[in-house]
Parts: C-alpha cells; structure tokens; sequence
C-alpha cells in the first residue's frame, strides 16, 4: 500500500507536471522509500518534498534532492519533525531569493542545531523577508538603514531574482549582524523577517545567514542508503 501510495504521488506530482521523465519514475519511488523507511516518516510527504525542491528548480535532478534530503535528516533538520512539510511549503520562497535545496537545508540544520523550535519558523522568516524586503515600507526602510543597506538595491536585486536575489539576501543577513547594538538588532531584524524571528533563539542570523557551505558532500547519500 505504501509503494503504491508513492508510485501514485510520483507520477502526480513529478511526471505529470513534468519535472521528471516517466522512466525516472520507478528510481525516485524507490530512493524516496528508502528515506521513509529509514528515517520513519511517510512516504508521501517524502515525495511532496522532493517534487517541491524539482518545481521550484532547487535542484537539477531528484538524486540530487534525495541526498540533499538525507544529510538533512542525518544532520538533524527533522528533529521537530516537521522538516518535510516545511520544505513543501517554503521552497518557492528560497527560490524567489536565488537559494537553492542546500541552502534551504543549510538554514534548517543550522536553525534546528542552535536552537529554533521547529524548522516551520525558519521557512516562515524567509517568506516573510520575502514579502516585507520589498514592500517598499516605511518599516523597511528603516531596518535597511540601520543595517547599512540601500532599500533601493536590495529591492532592484531581490525583483532581479537568481544571482542577484541570492547576494541581496546575503548582504541582508550580514547587514543585520554588523548592528551592534542587540536591541537595534533585533527590532531590525523583526521588521525584515516578522515575528517569528523572535522565537528563532539567539543565533537566528546565523542560522539563516547559514548558505553556501556545509553540504557540498552531499552527492552520494542516495546511493549510499538505498
């Protein structure tokens, strides 16, 4: 019942969008299984989570996805249990800032090792950056100030998407981090990333500035596993 349940949400969601070949079908229910087995979590949400990371073009290919999905898991980013549901939900978010699955995953991992209660307010902060960076707000605009960014680049940048996006998010975070003021901080932080920011622990910059490095050793997991 289980591999059926996969076979149907592979072909739903990944063949019939698109994103893979129908002769890939057969491989990803079988490595997507795998990691359910494994790690104990359902089979479908793991599909859902590989086929948002596809359409949201977090990664070239569903290997790809799996590996990153399983250091993820062996590194902790499902410690609340709720990793697969969040990268469901926030993948098009990272997306919109030129961030892919690694980095995504590096922000989870970093978030759920240094503190955040769930993996959902990490995902929930970035879309939240996502809305306020540029609603063009008097809000914003303050906290860009404060952290010694020009609201008009990052705007330019982040509409830019892709490599653009991907150093204005950056520029963001370490702009953020360089006030050294605490309260000014995080009353910066908050009007850029809204209030879950607050429940995110004390080293919720660097847990979302968390991008670039960390899982570059990732190719490999699926095989490895399965």
């Amino acid at each position: 019942e289980e591999v059926y349940g996969a076979i149907g949400k592979v072909d739903q969601r990944l063949v019939t969008t698109g994103a893979v070949a129908s002769s890939e079908a057969k491989k990803i229910t079988v490595d997507v299984t795998a990691i359910a087995d494994v790690f104990g979590i359902d089979v479908v949400e793991g599909v859902d989570a590989v086929s948002s990371i596809l359409l949201n073009g977090l990664a070239p290919d569903a290997t790809a996805a799996t590996d990153i999905l399983i250091q993820g898991m062996q590194n902790g980013a499902n410690a609340s249990g709720d990793l697969f549901d969040s990268i469901d939900e926030y993948s098009l978010h990272f997306d919109a800032f030129g961030l892919d699955a690694a980095d995504m995953m590096g922000i989870y991992t970093e978030g759920m090792q240094n503190g955040a209660r769930d993996t959902d307010k990490l995902g929930d902060a970035v879309k939240e950056l996502r809305i306020r960076a540029v609603d063009g707000s008097t809000a914003t605009a303050e906290a860009y100030k404060a952290a010694g960014l020009s609201a008009g680049e990052m705007t330019a940048k982040i509409l830019a998407g892709g490599g653009a996006a991907r150093d204005a998010y950056g520029q963001i975070v370490a702009g953020l981090k360089s006030i050294k003021d605490p309260q000014e901080r995080e009353i910066a932080a908050i009007k850029l990333f809204g209030t879950q920011f607050e429940d995110l622990g004390p080293k919720a910059l660097d847990a979302l500035g968390a991008i670039g490095a960390g899982f570059e050793s990732a190719e490999g997991a699926t095989k490895d596993l399965v």
